[in-house]
């Protein structure tokens, strides 16, 4: 389960201490003395000694099997911190669950229920926190307007209508007197508002007061339903039933009939393995005395388990059930959340290197089947689902992809001849890694100082692999990289050091060392832009220069800002196929426009409106080159982005971050003369902003190269070439019994039934966003689909497809098509057109993989029986039209190269299909 991606922690750790062989093997022999001899908890720390101190993989397992020969020993008890620590954990799992009582309460509006959680739960902390107290407020304020019984208020308007003003506060005792708080309250308070300020002070001060004690006395009318709720939800049986249990590096929390009945031996293996991991990455969290809790919660619905921080919680816990194991995958997984501290380059890694360190464990702990297992499905999802994809490499995926990108290197440099992998590398990894003498800065540079630590460890091949793999990496990386351990980190040392102590001038000098010293390193574009700072602060002069080494874009035009309901990185606003920098666009919060915006020293563009929450803004920049170029775009961004080149799609990337140079890179190709390029840029929360630059394939400068916000006679995309002929391929009207057999069917079932094939299933089982796992998420799967094997198309790209769609009765379907997919159980393993019905209409969101490219809110068309689908694509642009009404109309769609499947899938028997025509589209 993701945890929160934490930041890069490159520590200056001392020189490996590893002991000597021999001294090794005479500890291994003490510490078998001393478990004979009965002395284990002695015993137990020599042999975590060994394995923390043995740089050879035997000796660690040597030293595993003492442990587990001896068996369970006893662990030490919980100290103060601990202790605090545990009871906050259970106080957190009891607001959590107040928590889950409060909406169920809220949904019925019985919102009193609500403020007794609320007020406990302030209580619970000590008199609660400001945001508590004004939410609190807001609550009473809510039931007081709301909370008025129907009689009352309409007992309290003909009372107005009948009486005076002036008798409005008589008629509220009366109805006090007749015990009806709510009739009472309600024209106290029109007596008091009515009266505004004006008559007997005495008298409207004990109104004032009468008002208040009424509010109190109404907010206090709970329901024998709500009370029942609250006292059941704070008297439950599992607080009183919670136990906690202690081995050498955990401390248990459960129910007292679940965390008894942990084995002791599993215990001890989820202990061995922490050993393991920790001394893998040079980490051990638990050296502050507080050990990692494992938190067991019988109230939380989710049938997983997260973990982060200090902590493990698994829900769904059954006190009663008969296996319990702490020692699996699952807890493995987890604790390597807890002990994993670097960002390791992308946010793609976060599980990936949890299922790495999970996979460690088990096969450090002798778990052969189960370990072999992980390994091999880890590092065929890798090859299988990145390598095997037309994918970038920052899109690498969480779990399986990500990890086997780890495995990789050990399969393939680090196996043995008799098949065991040599896990001790990736020790030797971790601490060149955390100990590396540069820590690197932007995104990109992490790949490298990534590949530099590979490299030491697995030898200079590993350039090629990750060249091979899309990693923003050149094969000159491999002697570049070399060169920090020597005088270009004392370069990049005394250039700091000088700017710090305020010597602007010796510090520019040591900057221009660097990239005239060492031009072709990647360290060099970091000196610049420290050059940019002196000079910005100093009031210097060749800061223009500077900027044009590192081809960074200073001259954009924005426009912005546009709003979106969803997410706006994937709706379509106007900048996407027109620029006009006089129009101006209406929008609901602001009027958006063209303009030229803030753009800092170091090219950095700021956006500021007063309503940043979700909204979109654009980046446009002319850029002219002497010939073709392949080129390098750089793009950091506060949030997600995506990039145009010539009206063509290079990427999107929806990310939340705060912008930073050099994030990402992408491929571009720049054509001889004026190229446009357009950014996009999505704000989550908070700040927004970017920054961009563009440089050839080996990061230098591009000769010649111009910018400019000008217009320009530029190849922008308009309507593009048109198909000039239609070869039918494939056309069935699905009349004949048996129609499915032409198709792969990995999911569902499909059936002739009335001249149309409709689907069998409503279970939903086809495979979807297979690598994110969100708790309490439905992923909305399709229940069947059919594909067009490939070779029917025989790889053609430009094709066209029209598509009858049947509904039971007048309706709106829900279906898919997918182009160059692999044609497997996967509903995401191509370019992916998802039709939702929504209100009036249907809408649309297209995938490229597990990505949202493009996303339209709504299309307007009535409820039939009857749906019409036509598709074109033709050189790499999308048009869609369903029902006659353009759903995309010639959008930029990057092709996928590598699968060439055609496939249709369902949600359910309510929707079939009546007639597929598909053609293969040529030039004129």
């Amino acid at each position: 389960m993701r945890h929160l991606l934490l930041p890069l922690a490159l520590l200056a750790l001392p020189a490996l201490a590893d002991l000597p062989p021999a001294d090794l093997d005479k500890k291994l022999a003490e510490g078998r003395e001393m478990a004979a001899t009965g002395r284990k908890q002695e015993a137990f720390a020599v042999f975590e000694e060994v394995i923390r101190n043995a740089e050879d993989q035997p000796r660690k397992w040597a030293a595993r099997e003492e442990m587990l020969k001896m068996g369970p020993t006893p662990a030490r008890p919980q100290n103060d911190g601990e202790r605090a620590q545990v009871a906050a954990e259970i106080l957190e799992e009891r607001h959590r669950y107040y928590g889950d009582v409060m909406d169920q309460l809220a949904g019925r509006g019985q919102l009193r229920g609500v403020r007794l959680f609320r007020k406990k739960i302030m209580e619970d902390s000590g008199g609660g926190s400001d945001g508590q107290k004004n939410a609190l407020r807001e609550l009473e304020a809510r039931i007081l307007r709301e909370l008025l019984p129907k009689e009352d208020k309409e007992e309290a308007e003909k009372i107005k209508k009948a009486l005076p003003k002036d008798k409005w506060a008589e008629a509220a005792k009366d109805a006090e007197k007749r015990g009806k708080k709510h009739l009472a309250l309600e024209l106290s308070k029109d007596a008091f508002y009515g009266a505004g300020g004006v008559g007997d002070a005495k008298a409207l001060e004990e109104l004032r007061a009468k008002i208040e004690a009424l509010e109190k006395e109404v907010l206090e009318m709970v329901t024998p339903e709500e009370t029942k709720a609250f006292n059941d939800a704070v008297n439950h049986r599992v607080w009183a039933d919670l136990v906690t249990r202690e081995s050498h590096h955990f401390i248990f929390i459960g129910d007292k009939g679940y965390v008894p009945r942990i084995p002791e031996p599993s215990m001890l293996e989820l202990d061995v393995a922490y050993i393991f991991i920790t001394d893998m990455i040079a980490r051990q969290p638990d050296d502050d005395g507080q050990r990692i809790t494992v938190f067991f919660k019988e109230l939380w619905n989710f049938g997983g388990a997260v973990g982060g921080g200090k902590t493990i919680r698994a829900g769904s816990i059954n006190p009663k059930a008969k296996d319990i194991t702490v020692s699996n995958f699952l807890y493995f997984h987890e604790l390597c959340h807890c002990l994993f501290d670097t960002a390791m380059i992308w946010t793609g890694f976060v599980e990936g290197v949890a299922n790495f360190g999970a996979t460690m464990a088990q096969l450090s702990l002798g778990q052969k089947a189960a370990g072999e297992g992980s390994f091999k499905s880890n590092l065929e999802a890798f090859r299988r689902d990145f390598l095997g994809r037309d994918e970038d490499y920052f899109r690498i995926q969480n779990y399986g992809p990500s990890c086997g990108f780890w495995l990789h290197f050990l399969e393939k440099y680090a196996k043995g001849a008799d098949g065991v992998w040599d896990w001790t590398t990736y020790r030797r990894f971790f601490r060149l890694w955390r100990s590396h003498p540069m820590p690197p800065a932007e995104t990109v540079e992490k790949a490298r100082v990534f590949g530099r630590c590979l490299s030491d460890v697995y030898g200079k091949e590993v350039w090629k692999d990750l060249k091979s793999f899309g990693w923003p990496v050149i094969e000159e990386d491999e002697g570049l990289t070399k060169e920090e351990k020597d005088d270009l980190i004392r370069l990049w040392n005394v250039a700091k050091g000088r700017w710090e102590q305020g010597d602007g001038d010796d510090a520019l000098m040591k900057c221009e060392d660097i990239w005239v010293k060492y031009a072709d390193h990647h360290l060099a574009a970091r000196a610049r832009r420290l050059a940019l700072e002196i000079l910005d602060k100093t009031g210097g002069k060749g800061a223009d220069q500077i900027r044009r080494d590192l081809g960074l874009i200073m001259e954009w035009k924005c426009a912005g800002p546009f709003y979106s309901k969803v997410n706006g990185l994937f709706d379509i606003f106007p900048p996407e196929f027109e620029v006009d920098y006089a129009k101006e666009y209406a929008n609901p919060m602001a009027k958006g426009t063209w303009f030229d915006p803030k753009i800092r020293y170091d090219g950095i563009v700021a956006f500021e409106f007063p309503y940043m929450d979700g909204i979109v803004c654009y980046g446009l920049v002319n850029v002219k080159v002497v010939s073709d170029t392949d080129a390098w775009l750089f793009v950091g961004s506060d949030d997600g982005w995506g990039a145009w080149v010539n009206g063509e799609l290079a990427d999107k990337f929806d990310v939340g971050r705060g912008v930073m140079f050099d994030q990402d890179r992408v491929n571009i190709r720049l054509r001889a003369g004026w190229n446009r390029l357009l950014v996009k840029i999505r704000n989550g929360d908070g700040g927004m902003g970017f920054v961009g630059r563009i440089t050839d394939r080996t990061g230098r400068a591009i000769d010649g190269i111009q910018f400019t916000s000008a217009p320009q006679e530029t190849p922008w995309w308009q309507g593009g070439k048109k198909a000039g002929k239609a070869d039918m391929v494939w056309k069935d009207d699905f009349n004949a019994a048996g129609a499915e057999r032409k198709y792969q069917v990995p999911c569902g079932g499909w059936k002739v039934t009335n001249k149309a094939l409709w689907g069998t299933d409503d279970k939903r089982n086809m495979q979807w966003m297979k690598f994110l796992v969100t708790p309490g998420k439905d992923k909305d799967a399709p229940a069947q689909c059919l594909w067009l094997k490939d070779t029917v198309l025989k790889g053609a790209k430009d094709i066209a497809i029209e598509l009858k769609l049947v509904q039971g009765g007048d309706s709106r379907p829900k279906f898919e098509v997918s182009l160059d997919a692999e044609g497997q159980n996967d509903g995401l393993s191509g370019t992916s057109l998802v039709f939702h019905p929504n209100g009036e209409g249907c809408s649309v969101v297209v995938w490229r993989y597990d990505h949202v490219l493009y996303h339209i809110p709504g299309i307007q068309f009535p409820a039939a029986k009857e749906h019409t689908l036509t598709l074109v694509r033709f050189k790499e642009r999308l048009t869609v039209t369903f029902d006659g009404q353009k759903v995309l109309d010639d959008v930029s769609m990057p092709q996928i190269d590598k699968s060439n499947f055609l496939g249709i899938m369902t949600w359910n028997k309510d929707c079939g299909l009546d007639d597929l025509t598909v053609y293969k589209l040529g030039e004129k």
